[in-house]
């Protein structure tokens, strides 16, 4: 195996602490100073070396998330650029193998991929081809049901094999890894679909939640290039329909050269454009890229896109072209409409006349008719949901074509696989800046938004209060009921602070048992009264702990400093907020209180 994404190239911070350590006793011993100095010099260089090597061991967790996730992305890229043949799936085959015997160590591997309703293995590793020839697995067995069961309650994608229970293994596959000697399952899919699943030969390791991320997002990653090469044999299958197409129409008297030319032009431009919007990673401009497009191909003077809000699945106009949305009613597609149901079990593209042949009239099909909006799509969402795209008359009253709704098909199927895409970038992005136990931002994320927030306020000329908080005596509580009851409460802890604080602000775990609240637009009177509802609600909040038959109640000291009037920057005005906590916690804790300013004692608030 040649790829390992987790071994480190760094030298040594030992290695350097050591050369300098005899530079220095070979310096001290030689200068012509005092024994007592060159005994506080040497002491002062260990001190030193202990704190470089403590901070460098920090900085490097800190990153080894986003350094091993870009290694991982770049060997994906790789395997990629040299896939020659159309589906050659056993590249990705051997790329899971690589990947985790890098992380946990592989003995044997069988990698499966689903084609035309079937699962057949295509890849194996340390196996004779004689072990697994002629194995084919329906994709209707109930062990795919139950993997997607597992996937959906753990929200992880590889386990041992006798958790998925021996009544959902085939026998065929239990003979093999009974032979083999398989104790792990590794499932690749996304949603609802799986499109390859690989058994595992490997000495027993327990992973840790970091191991688990990763590997669940590589699993994402090879999903995303198996759905990709699925699309690409569905566009290169339409390709061929319309250059049949386009074969027949040369024949046809009434088509010119000059127009036969103009369709293979639009043709290659199509898939110029779905390259731009696979390669969108901003939902917004993913948008505003589809409309241009879909303007540009078809030449249409409208367009229409409706989208479904956060919390419901009713679809509303979000963005458009030349119609103006304020003209369209306030509930525009509910779910109980039949207009709706219709274009939920509508796969594909369809002409508004032929939806109100069917259909009863309502006010959405009266302002698509009204506005000469004539042909209408489904857009599948990420999330299980859909939206719906609807295209106006083109500019020369040109019919809409056979060829055009094969394109408008392409587009929208392009523009759901980049909205996944999307979606996967955001989740990988989230886990880097949030803290794993708590679920809430790390100190990455809070350091950067914090600098973010005070350039913004410095820009509107507005106050930002920033509040830094720890639970009193937690060694204590931790000594008495031990750390995993620790750890109960700070998670009970994050979740009710989630709760308390106003949608605006934004909460970071700072480090141990240390919290901090950004909070902008907020002056002194406001952040006192914020610290004083957060401290109470705290102090009465019960926390309970599965091992233990009585809830226990907390207490928490509190400090805050305001931009601009105590710091003009992110590093003064943690030092100020920390100086308040400190006195807060020196006068007997359970205490909030915010500094004023240096030359000036802090101000208690209670």
């Amino acid at each position: 195996m040649n790829f390992n994404p987790f071994k480190s190239k760094d030298i040594s911070p030992l290695v350097v602490f050591s050369l300098l350590l005899m530079l220095s006793i070979a310096w001290v011993f030689w200068a012509q100073i005092e024994l007592g100095v060159k005994i506080i010099f040497l002491g002062l260089f260990f001190i030193l070396g202990f704190i470089y090597n403590a901070w460098n061991k920090a900085s490097q967790k800190s990153f080894e998330f986003v350094r091993k996730v870009k290694l991982l992305n770049q060997k994906i890229f790789e395997v990629k650029a040299g896939t020659k043949k159309k589906s050659n799936y056993s590249r990705w085959g051997k790329f899971t193998t690589e990947f985790l015997d890098g992380l946990i160590g592989v003995d044997a591997l069988l990698f499966f991929v689903e084609n035309k309703n079937k699962f057949k293995p295509i890849y194996g590793y340390n196996l004779s081809r004689s072990a697994y020839q002629g194995i084919s697995l329906e994709s209707n067995l109930k062990l795919f049901s139950r993997l997607k069961s597992l996937v959906y309650s753990t929200h992880k994608t590889i386990f041992e094999i006798e958790s998925v229970g021996e009544d959902h293994i085939p026998k065929e596959l239990k003979e093999l890894s009974d032979q083999a000697g398989f104790n792990l399952l590794f499932q690749i899919g996304d949603g609802p679909e799986i499109f390859a699943f690989a058994l595992i030969k490997t000495e027993d390791k327990k992973l840790s939640e970091f191991e688990f991320n990763l590997i669940l997002w590589a699993g994402k990653k090879i999903a995303k290039e198996f759905e990709i090469e699925k699309l690409k044999e569905e566009l290169q299958s339409k390709k061929r329909r319309m250059k049949s197409y386009l074969s027949l129409v040369k024949w046809k008297e009434a088509t010119s050269e000059k127009e036969l030319k103009k369709k293979v032009f639009d043709l290659f431009s199509l898939f110029q454009e779905t390259e731009k919007l696979y390669n969108s990673l901003d939902e917004e401009r993913l948008f505003f890229i589809l409309i241009d497009t879909l303007q540009k191909h078809f030449d249409t003077t409208k367009i229409l896109v409706f989208l479904p809000e956060e919390k419901t699945p009713n679809l509303y106009p979000k963005y458009s072209k030349n119609i103006e949305l304020e003209n369209l009613s306030p509930d525009s597609l509910l779910k109980k409409s039949d207009l709706y149901f219709w274009v939920q079990n509508k796969a594909e593209p369809f002409f508004i006349s032929e939806v109100e042949k069917k259909l009863k009239e309502n006010k959405l099909l009266e302002f698509l008719r009204s506005n000469q909006l004539l042909l209408g799509s489904k857009l599948n969402l990420p999330d299980g949901r859909f939206g719906m795209v609807v295209l106006g008359k083109k500019d020369k009253n040109e019919d809409y074509q056979e060829i055009d709704l094969s394109s408008f098909s392409i587009l929208l199927s392009m523009t759901s696989l980049s909205l996944k895409n999307i979606k996967q970038f955001k989740t990988i992005e989230e886990l880097s800046y949030t803290d794993s136990m708590t679920s809430l931002y790390n100190y990455r994320y809070f350091y950067q938004r914090l600098n973010e927030e005070i350039f913004r306020a410095k820009r509107f000329e507005r106050k930002l209060a920033l509040v830094i908080f720890d639970i009193d005596q937690f060694k204590i509580y931790n000594d008495s009921f031990g750390h995993q009851a620790g750890d109960g409460l700070l998670k009970q802890l994050g979740s009710h602070l989630l709760k308390v604080v106003r949608s605006i602000d934004v909460v970071c775990r700072y480090g141990g048992e240390e919290f901090c609240v950004i909070m902008p637009e907020t002056d002194s009177k406001e952040c006192i009264r914020f610290m004083e509802r957060l401290r109470k609600s705290i102090e009465d909040y019960e926390f309970k702990d599965e091992y233990l038959d009585h809830n226990h109640h907390i207490t928490v000291s509190l400090g805050a400093a305001i931009y601009p009037q105590d710091a003009k920057n992110a590093d003064k005005l943690i030092w100020c907020a920390d100086m308040a906590l400190l006195e807060a916690k020196n006068e007997g804790r359970n205490r909030s209180i915010i500094y004023e300013r240096e030359e000036a004692a802090v101000k208690n608030t209670i």
